[in-house]
């Protein structure tokens, strides 16, 4: 399976109150704020404007693809530096739940090799001598094809970039701007973000530069050779087993079998209560990785400090 594979999105773009944009993800929604013009504000800070073509952010240097941006935040870019190879695992192409449940009959104990025989609702004779097993499977019979699917990619380092609504110049100077303060879990540094398509040069104010890639080109592919799928459950699914081929004298009846159930000296058999088929195949096995997963894209971000300096 190959696939060109994009990280960069934009998350939430509705506008909202200034405020917001400085509460954190831990603490949204206090009252306390009704101004943020004059940058006096707990969470409000001074900062260089942003040259044309950058828009100011606070950055999540340690993100996971779960992490979302406050409340009030414009857009939210997830990027990062290096590929991650997150191989491949195995899965299961489960057919939809609530088919007809069987009884599936095995010479031998241990349920092991090929069904000698599939029984329904109908009294059947098992056809088998000497000890046997039985297991309830799916009536249209326990094959459930197997899946590799490779895992998302992941960026080594993944980053988080909050680019915030700007609430106004008011207390401060001419050559700064009102800025959100990056509480955490974001980096203490004021970061600024290059607009796609934008010059990338850094101003001196903000002069640790750093360039994060915002997408992959996977060519990976998947082997499913090692992968197994065990059938869908039939629970509620109750059988019978008889010593006479006419299922008149059976020591087992109308009863929920627990797994692979051995037996001798019975015969024949039946589907009493057919439980439906549920949930989905369950895989296992290990799937084999091959091809190249290369990180690409670039956004150049520029801070005030080094990431990660404290």
């Amino acid at each position: 399976m190959k696939r060109r594979v994009t990280a960069l999105g934009v998350l939430g773009s509705a506008l909202v109150s200034a405020c917001n944009v400085f509460f954190s993800l831990e603490d949204y929604a206090a009252p306390e704020l009704s101004s943020c013009s004059t940058c006096a504000a707990e969470r409000c800070q001074c900062v260089p404007k942003a040259p044309a073509g950058f828009d100011h952010a606070r950055l999540r240097t340690t993100a996971s693809a779960e992490d979302l941006c406050p409340s009030g935040t414009v857009a939210g870019v997830a990027m990062g530096q290096g590929e991650r190879n997150t191989g491949c695992e195995c899965a299961c192409d489960s057919p939809a739940s609530g088919a007809a449940c069987g009884l599936a009959i095995f010479a031998g104990a241990g349920c092991g090799g090929s069904a000698a025989k599939l029984v329904g609702a109908a009294c059947t004779p098992f056809g088998t001598t000497g000890e046997a097993s039985a297991l309830v499977v799916p009536a249209a019979g326990a094959s459930c094809p197997s899946l590799a699917l490779p895992r998302p990619p992941e960026f080594e380092v993944a980053v988080l970039a909050c680019l915030d609504q700007l609430p106004g110049e008011g207390g401060c100077d001419d050559r700064t701007t009102c800025s959100a303060s990056a509480g955490a879990p974001f980096d203490p540094s004021a970061c600024i973000v290059a607009k796609p398509g934008a010059p990338a040069t850094c101003p001196d104010s903000y002069s640790h530069r750093y360039v994060f890639r915002t997408g992959f080109d996977d060519q990976r592919s998947c082997d499913a050779t090692a992968c197994k799928c065990a059938p869908q459950q039939c629970p509620d699914t109750k059988v019978s087993l008889c010593k006479d081929a006419a299922c008149t004298d059976c020591p087992k009846s109308a009863e929920v079998l627990a797994g692979c159930t051995g037996f001798g000296g019975l015969v024949a058999g039946r589907v009493d209560v057919d439980g439906k088929t549920q949930g989905q195949c369950s895989p296992s096995g290990s799937a084999t990785v091959a091809g190249t997963l290369t990180a690409t894209g670039a956004l150049v971000v520029c801070c005030r400090r080094a990431l990660g300096s404290g």
